[in-house]
């Protein structure tokens, strides 16, 4: 239930800066302008490239979706307020992480264009240099905890933070 109004109230919220961007920067005031502007979005035309590989184009930001939040699933947001507690979380994080790398390749391959093929293999590039530094502070805090529950992980730092260790 909790994870649920925390969802809701970050829908609102973000709505509600929607509402208020528009303010600033149209200088009207409208609640249903959001609204309106994505149904106007959702009625546009599709455009696609003219021989797509439609399982790549279809399913990569499907995949890059799922893996973050297979990611987000393991990290602990508050006590008490965690998807699922997995004994390997951190080993969890690391592997849906990896999916990111594979939805990219398929977000690049997809519009079968030279402009995406070149894009995805340059943020896949960039992702693999940034791997290593999200991988190794996990693997050691870690081995700090003396577990890969995330939960364990986090309550190690109760006195304090891994990071002055």
């Amino acid at each position: 239930m909790t994870i649920v109004l925390l969802l809701l109230s970050l829908a609102v919220g973000g709505y509600f800066i929607a509402v208020l961007e528009g303010w600033l920067v149209h200088g009207r005031f409208s609640l249903a302008r959001p609204a309106i502007s994505a149904l106007a979005l959702l009625g546009r035309e599709n455009v696609l490239a003219r021989l797509p590989d439609r399982l790549f184009f279809e399913t990569g930001p499907v995949l890059l979706l799922v893996a973050g939040l297979l990611a987000a699933a393991v990290i602990p947001l508050a006590p008490g307020l965690i998807v699922t507690d997995l004994a390997t979380g951190a080993l969890f994080l690391n592997a849906a992480l990896a999916y990111v790398l594979v939805a990219l390749i398929m977000a690049g391959w997809g519009p079968n264009g030279a402009y995406a093929m070149i894009g995805g293999w340059r943020f896949l590039g960039q992702f693999i240099a940034y791997a290593m530094l999200i991988v190794m502070p996990i693997t050691a805090v870690a081995m700090r905890a003396e577990s890969l529950s995330t939960i364990d992980i986090v309550t190690s730092q109760g006195a304090l933070w891994n990071i002055a260790y």
